[in-house]
């Protein structure tokens, strides 16, 4: 009994430090997720803004994006109190909260991440970027704001979805292709891949997310006269997606 009630006493001790170190780690996890969407925030509230507008029609995308380029110099606490800077900040947190969690939580208890980490971020996107849209939306669209019609949050769950998978399956393939048809190494194949992957997702992607814009501005539109809505402002907003 006594040998028994001592090696509980020394394993204590080492209880105590592993959970000490594994609260560590999710720390760490936190204010890496805090410094990614502070330091992303400035320039994509400005990008996601203009192509709100654009789509709106409430102002073309260039003046829209010079315009807030102009208040971060200006006014920048301004700029960093506004919603759009808060809603890109959450949107961005939020999904590496998740991947950075689940990734720890898999570490520590010897799991293999990938499902997880792609399982947890799919969730924390697709959930933030969406109520994001739907505050963009109802911020700098060119009716009164009103709920958000189901139809947007169907292309837009579409968007997403399609877009994680396509970004987490695909560059793999690409980057062997590449090594396949090229002299580039595997490194040099691998970050040509994650660089054009998520660009070229974005011609899926863009129009998806117009359309959802588009339910919402122009409600009573036919399907030809939303195609065409689509049609105009696709090429401005796979450009701008893509710059981000």
């Amino acid at each position: 009994m006594l040998e028994h009630s001592s090696d509980k006493q020394l394993r204590a001790p080492l209880v105590s430090r592993n959970s000490l170190e594994h609260g560590r780690l999710y720390v760490n996890d936190f204010l890496c997720a805090a410094v990614a969407g502070l330091s992303c925030a400035p320039i994509i509230s400005a990008i996601d803004k203009a192509i709100t507008t654009n789509a709106s029609g409430a102002a073309a995308f260039w003046p829209s994006f010079w315009h807030s380029m102009r208040m971060l110099k200006e006014k920048p606490a301004s700029l960093l109190m506004s919603a759009p800077f808060r809603w890109i900040v959450f949107v961005y947190f939020s999904t590496y909260l998740g991947a950075n969690v689940a990734d720890t939580y898999c570490k520590i208890h010897k799991r293999t991440p990938t499902a997880v980490v792609l399982a947890s971020s799919t969730a924390a996107n697709t959930g933030a970027t969406i109520a994001k849209d739907r505050a963009f939306a109802r911020m700098f669209g060119i009716v009164s704001a009103k709920p958000l019609p189901l139809p947007s949050y169907g292309a837009w769950f579409m968007r997403d979805v399609l877009t994680m998978a396509f970004v987490f399956s695909v560059p793999p393939v690409a980057a062997a292709k590449l090594q396949q048809h090229t002299s580039l190494s595997e490194g040099k194949a691998s970050v040509a891949a994650q660089l054009v992957v998520p660009c070229a997702a974005q011609l899926v992607a863009a129009p998806l997310h117009l359309l959802g814009l588009d339910f919402y501005n122009s409600p009573l539109s036919t399907l030809t006269e939303r195609a065409r809505a689509v049609k105009a402002k696709a090429a401005t907003t796979i450009m701008a997606k893509s710059m981000r």
